[in-house]
C-alpha cells in the first residue's frame, strides 16, 4: 500500500519488510491493494540484496533473497495470467474461480469481504499507482494499453 515502508539495515543484510511478504504465494488482498505496486516493491527490495528478511507476520527468513524472488515470481506469474484471462473476456469473479479457487468463509466473514481472493485479483488487474478504483466495486477489466 502507499503508506506501507521497509527498513533496510545494510550492514547486517537485514529487511525489515513489514507485510510486504507475508508469504510466497498468498491470494488473499484487501480493496486498496495493487498488484503492480507489489511487484515494483518486490524488486526494489531484492535490489537491497537482503540476507534476512524480517516479515511481520512469519518472523525472519533467513534467506532473504531467495523468499522475496519466489513471491515476486508468483505474484507476476498470477498477474500476467489474470490479464491475459482478462483481455479474453473473463470477469473478476471468473478469475478468481480459476486464479485462487476455494476461499475460506472465515476471511470474508471477519473482514466483511476486505480481505478476499477476489480483491486479489482486482489487485493484479490494477494499474500501477491505481488505488480503490475510485471507492466503488467494480469489474475490473486489463488495463486498455495491455488489451
Amino acid at each position: 500500500s502507499s503508506d506501507h515502508v521497509c527498513f533496510h539495515e545494510p550492514e547486517r543484510g537485514w529487511l525489515f519488510a513489514g507485510d510486504l511478504y507475508l508469504g510466497s504465494q498468498v491470494r488473499l488482498a484487501r480493496p486498496f491493494e495493487n498488484g503492480a505496486d507489489l511487484v515494483a516493491s518486490l524488486e526494489r527490495a531484492l535490489a537491497l540484496r537482503p540476507r534476512v528478511v524480517f516479515c511481520g507476520h512469519r518472523g525472519p527468513l533467513e534467506d532473504g533473497v531467495a523468499a522475496l524472488e519466489r513471491k515476486l515470481r508468483f505474484v507476476s506469474e498470477m498477474r500476467e495470467k489474470a490479464l491475459a484471462l482478462s483481455r479474453a473476456g473473463a470477469t473478476t469473479r471468473e478469475i478468481a474461480a480459476r486464479l485462487a479457487p476455494g476461499e475460506p468463509l472465515n476471511y470474508r466473514l471477519f473482514t466483511f469481504g476486505d480481505l478476499s481472493r477476489l480483491n486479489f485479483v482486482r489487485s493484479l488487474l490494477k494499474e500501477p499507482g491505481q488505488g480503490y478504483l475510485d471507492g466503488r466495486v467494480a469489474e475490473a477489466r486489463a488495463p486498455a494499453a495491455a488489451r
